[in-house]
Order: C-alpha cells, then structure tokens, then sequence
C-alpha cells in the first residue's frame, strides 16, 4: 500500500527523504546549540574570574590597601618586640 502510493506522487518520496535527514540532524544540531552556548557560558564566567582577579591586583596598589599592608605586626616569630607593642621580647622586664 504505502509503494503505490508513493509510485502515484512524484514528490512524495523526496518529502519523505526530506523528513528522514531533518529527523537524524535535529539532535545533532540541539546537541550542538547547547554545547556552544554552555561553552560561551563557561567563558564569560572564566572572563570575569579573571577580570575580578584584576582588580584585585589593582586594588592593592591603592595607598588605602598598601597603608593596611605595610603595617608591622605587633608579634615577630624571631622574638624581637616591636616599641609600644606591650609584648615583651629580649631584654624588656616586666615588673
């Protein structure tokens, strides 16, 4: 049944030829969309990690940032004491 009735319409088997390779390519190319668009995803994430990592570097140049930095610490692990610290190191007594 289904032969004669192709053998009666010319452009019924080139629709079904048609139908035939726009079913095996559809998921090829939903396959494909989601993959680019996960791809430029990961990208923008990975460009903005990366610009975020910038302006961190950049900040520490600010006098702000480097004024907090350059602060001696109040305890030396070599046992020095520091002036007006009140931790007491080679030869400060306490009473």
């Amino acid at each position: 049944m289904c032969k004669l009735a192709n053998e009666s319409d010319s452009r019924l088997p080139t629709a079904y030829m048609y139908s035939i390779l726009f079913m095996l390519g559809m998921p090829a190319t939903v396959l494909s969309g989601f993959s680019i668009g996960f791809w430029r995803l990961s990208r923008k994430a990975a460009l903005l990690q990366q610009e975020a990592a910038e302006q961190a570097v950049a900040g520490a140049s600010d006098p702000a940032v480097q004024a907090t930095q350059d602060v001696q610490p109040r305890f030396s692990p070599t046992g020095q004491s520091y002036p007006g610290s009140g931790l007491g190191g080679p030869g400060l007594v306490f009473p």
